[in-house]
């Protein structure tokens, strides 16, 4: 399998697509009811293995989160790592105490200690304790210095949560210990503090990598356009950080980025499901049309044969029996995709375990449930 271009950070080799966790920790972005969702679906320790997993497929190993209150995280990553072999390049964006006390310091330093603990090759300042440093009249950050020690006196690469875009530019100018940047960047401008194009300017003129975080915009776009667009409009060296809900999502949401990173257009035949192919749909159409053809004249045939009635003909010409089953065969094919959907949705593979590589007792029936009403409706109008 192709594995996923690289850019380097202070040294460190790292996939230009990195592992996001909000759709694994629960936030949604979109409402207590999707953060829900993910809670149900993705707390387990085995959930975020298997997505982890589907990354490192990939060549995607680094990932970014909050890794001091997620233990069922942690072990989802010491599982895939064993199970693989592979090493997960840690990215840990704790929120640290930045009150300028004696206390605050000594809890601030516990907290940077805890982040090497939990094994973060990287440890960038959160987003939400960077910004109380801010001096936008002097164009500095107060203490800073003293926080990115603190970090590399803990053996970690410091870096620095931006989302306020001038922090990059305020962490250039006066030349702080900052190798890397999380910045919010995406074509909606969501959650950005200017507009697109002010951050794109930024982010050209940074001096370090940056990791840009919300792509997709939370899912308010699509993932080939938000994907595209980052790819398309950052530099090489800047990375883009990719959150996922289910390990099939991962597959593609990788295969789009490489897509754009390569000029051309995903493959993402079968999205909905591996096994839907377009030879399978055509195959399927014209499976359709020939029974619903052939079906009635054989009733016909049979029937006239043991009543004795030769003259016995179908209730409508063959033509509408076929015109029929091709709508009837679009309909079934809408229910299967439907029921897909709805699996993808809710992260599961299979509906039920009474058939065994099948999908369930759903899957068997998703296609008729969708055709019963088309055919009692053909019928109900032929009288019958």
């Amino acid at each position: 399998m192709k594995r996923f271009p690289r850019t380097e950070v202070a040294g460190v080799s790292m996939p230009r697509m990195l592992m996001g966790t909000n759709w694994i920790l629960g936030y949604s972005h979109t409402g207590a009811a999707a953060d829900a969702l993910i809670h149900e679906r993705n707390d387990a320790a085995e959930a975020s293995r298997d997505i982890i997993k589907a990354y490192l497929s990939h060549g995607v190993d680094a990932m970014m989160a909050p890794f001091g209150g997620s233990e069922p995280l942690r072990r989802g990553i010491r599982m895939a790592e064993e199970e693989t072999g592979e090493k997960v390049i840690l990215i840990d964006t704790p929120i640290i105490d930045v009150h300028d006390s004696a206390e605050a310091r000594k809890n601030a330093e516990a907290t940077i200690a805890e982040s090497a603990r939990n094994g973060a090759k990287f440890c960038l300042i959160h987003h939400s304790s960077a910004e109380q440093l801010v001096s936008k009249l002097h164009h500095t950050m107060d203490r800073l210095p003293d926080y990115l020690d603190m970090i590399r006196q803990h053996g970690m690469i410091p870096g620095l949560s931006a989302h306020m875009p001038e922090l990059i530019v305020y962490s250039d100018e006066n030349e702080y210990d900052v190798q890397t940047y999380i910045q919010i960047y995406n074509c909606l401008g969501f959650l950005m503090q200017v507009e697109v194009e002010g951050v794109r300017s930024i982010i050209e003129k940074a001096k370090k990598p940056v990791m840009s975080i919300k792509a997709m915009a939370a899912g308010r776009v699509s993932p080939y356009v938000g994907l595209s667009f980052s790819y398309a409009t950052l530099r090489p060296c800047d990375m883009v950080t990719v959150g996922a809900f289910t390990p099939w999502e991962v597959h593609e949401d990788v295969e789009i980025a490489m897509a754009a990173l390569e000029h051309r257009f995903p493959n993402l035949e079968g999205r909905s499901s591996p096994n839907k192919t377009v030879a399978g749909a055509v195959a399927g159409l014209a499976a359709s049309v020939a029974f619903s053809v052939a079906i009635p004249l054989a009733v016909v045939a049979v029937d006239g044969h043991f009543s004795g009635n030769a003259a016995m003909t179908m209730p409508a010409p063959w033509w509408a029996f076929a015109i029929f089953g091709l709508v009837a065969g679009v309909i079934s094919q809408l229910g299967d995709l439907t029921a897909s959907l709805v699996k993808r949705y809710c992260g599961i593979k299979d509906y039920g375990k009474l058939f065994p590589g099948h999908g369930g007792m759903m899957d068997r029936l998703d296609a008729i449930l969708f055709t019963a009403a088309a055919v009692y409706a053909f019928f109900t109008a032929l009288g019958y």
